[in-house]
């Protein structure tokens, strides 16, 4: 189980430092297995705007932009990203500013024209794993202001190794509770209101596992934009956003409709023992009739040989 420090204190009043915190959580029983600082070399990355974009005239590869940083003036900045252009938001790495691993940003020449700082992706930020292009921010986000700020950042990433009757811990709210109990201090848990669907469009499940799966339930929801873009939200991200439960410790799944879902979604508890099927990052597992699995139907489950 992971999740984010800012998060779990937005939800609970918390009067003790990070490694109190971590410390007290490990003696009432929700062992702690690695903390992870994000944001800490964040400062002097700004959220910058590209205004306007040319080609580089002596690189093909190259865009040569102008970027309102916040300042008097724009800035001239030369950049590689496939996706760079006017209008965009993304973090600006200012002159001076030292990035995650080491780099620090200086004025430069390339390939003839000057340079004063740098457009980033998420992985030379340390905020994703992605270095196909720029990071894409939304565009309320503030010209100028701090990115790591904006970001909620500093954050530290907690991971707890929970034993299997701890499973009330396994969410944020549960999680709240509990620290809450540890300190005698007061939550702030949000209320959960029930979304109304917008359109009526349905995918049916079916159920072959009896008592073993009795209830399964889904949301279709579109209008989503798949491009590169981050938001606030998404500084939690790495921690409890991709984890499969969700803040009420509910086992939760997010799925592309036009893969997994294609077809009518359909749940099994029991295998054939001895069933070889492909996990992620092309690993094998073979099955067994006590475990656990999940599989759509009108498909085979990867790597089944019947």
């Amino acid at each position: 189980m992971k999740f984010s420090e800012n998060w779990l204190r937005e939800l609970v009043d918390i009067p003790a430092t990070r490694a109190e915190l971590t410390h007290r959580l490990t003696m009432c029983g929700l062992e702690v297995e690695s903390l992870e600082v994000l944001g800490e070399s964040l400062a002097g990355v700004v959220i910058g705007e590209i205004i306007e974009a040319v080609q580089h005239p002596n690189a093909d590869r190259l865009r040569v932009c102008t970027v309102n940083a916040g300042l008097d003036a724009p800035l001239q900045i030369v950049c590689g990203a496939p996706n760079a252009r006017v209008g965009l938001k993304a973090p600006l790495a200012m002159v001076g500013a030292k990035l995650p691993g080491g780099l620090e940003i200086k004025s430069a020449k390339l390939r003839g024209v000057d340079s004063f700082g740098m457009l980033c992706s998420g992985k030379e930020l340390g905020t994703d794993a992605d270095a196909s292009g720029l990071l894409e921010l939304p565009a309320d986000a503030p010209t100028g202001a701090s990115f790591a700020s904006w970001l909620g950042l500093p954050d530290a990433i907690v991971e707890l190794s929970l034993t299997p009757n701890r499973s009330d811990c396994l969410g944020l709210r549960g999680l709240a509770m509990e620290v809450a109990a540890e300190f005698g201090a007061q939550t702030r848990l949000p209320a959960i209101e029930p979304v109304t669907p917008g359109h009526a469009e349905q995918l049916p499940v079916r159920l072959t596992a009896g008592a073993g799966c009795p209830r399964y339930c889904g949301r279709i929801i579109s209008g989503l934009d798949a491009c590169r873009k981050v938001s606030r939200v998404a500084g939690r991200a790495p921690a409890s956003l991709r984890s499969p439960l969700d803040q009420r410790s509910c086992r939760c799944h997010q799925l592309r409709d036009d893969r997994a879902w294609a077809t009518a979604a359909c749940l099994r508890c029991r295998l054939h023992p001895g069933r070889n099927q492909r996990a992620t990052r092309d690993s094998r597992r073979e099955l067994h009739a006590a475990r656990r699995s999940r599989s759509h139907a009108g498909s085979r489950i990867p790597g089944d040989r019947r």
